[in-house]
């Protein structure tokens, strides 16, 4: 429910744009931090102030892989040629 219109969005897009949703990757910095309070987390627990950026950064990534799998479920129907989940 709360991606839907996200999702929806994603069907008005040009084949090149598709390609460049499905692609796209959370950046260094973000995917450094989510980590260091992932490991945190797991060893200690963490501040309000951290539970709340985990939380953000957990959101982000999850929006993120549901919005590239789709584009590249949109791609599919397409009849585009999608690379082999291995090389994903």
């Amino acid at each position: 429910e709360r991606f839907r219109d996200d999702l929806r969005a994603l069907n008005h897009l040009d084949t090149p744009v598709l390609w460049r949703v499905a692609q796209t990757e959370l950046e260094a910095d973000k995917v450094t931090r989510y980590e260091a309070l992932l490991a945190k987390n797991q060893r200690e627990t963490l501040s309000d102030e951290e539970q709340a950026q985990l939380d953000q950064l957990r959101d982000m990534s999850d929006v993120l892989m549901l919005r590239r799998a789709y584009a590249y479920a949109l791609l599919k129907w397409r009849g585009q040629r999608i690379p082999p989940l291995q090389d994903l």
